[in-house]
C-alpha cells in the first residue's frame, strides 16, 4: 500500500535584521541579575543564528572552547535534557567540531567571559548560574518577528 506523502510545513527563517532585532529584545528583558544584556542573551541569539550551533552545544559551551586567535568555537560538549534533568554528553554523532565565528561576535564573547575560568560556561541561567535551558524564550517573541517574514 502506498500512502500519500505528508507535506512538511515550510521552514521560516529570520532575516539578519530580524536576528539583530530579536537580540535587542532579549537583551532588554528582565532587570538586575536577570537582565538579558547582563547575561549575554543577545549574544546568545547571535551565536545561535550566525554560527549554527544546536541548543545543547550552546548550553555545553565553555570559556575554554572559544579560540579567540583562530576565530572559532570548539564544540566539544553538549547538554541533553531528559525528564527535566540536564546531562552533559558528547556532540551529535560523537564528533567534536570547529565552528567559525564573526569578529563582532567574538568581541561580544570576550566581554561576556572576561574574568571567567576556562571550565566555566559561556552562557548561564540567570537565576541559577548553571547550564542554560532552552525553554525560557517566549514563542510570542519569535512569532512577532516571523509573522512578517516572507518564509
Amino acid at each position: 500500500m502506498h500512502l500519500p506523502r505528508v507535506s512538511a510545513t515550510p521552514k521560516r527563517y529570520l532575516t539578519v535584521a530580524q536576528v539583530h532585532e530579536l537580540a535587542e529584545i532579549v537583551d532588554g528583558i528582565g532587570a538586575g541579575k536577570q537582565n538579558g544584556a547582563a547575561n549575554g542573551y543577545g549574544t546568545l541569539v547571535r551565536v545561535l543564528a550566525f554560527c549554527g550551533l544546536r541548543w545543547g552545544e550552546l548550553s555545553g559551551l565553555r570559556v575554554g572552547d572559544i579560540d579567540f586567535l583562530r576565530g572559532r568555537l570548539e564544540i566539544q560538549h553538549t547538554v541533553v535534557e531528559s525528564g527535566g534533568v540536564q546531562v552533559e554528553s558528547t556532540p551529535k554523532d560523537y564528533e567534536a567540531r570547529s565552528v567559525p565565528v564573526a569578529r563582532s561576535i567574538l568581541n561580544e564573547l570576550a566581554v561576556l567571559v572576561a574574568g571567567r575560568g576556562v571550565q566555566e560556561r559561556v552562557f548561564r541561567g540567570a537565576r541559577s548560574g548553571s547550564r542554560i535551558r532552552g525553554k525560557g524564550l517566549p514563542p510570542r517573541m519569535l512569532q512577532r518577528l516571523t509573522s512578517a517574514s516572507p518564509g
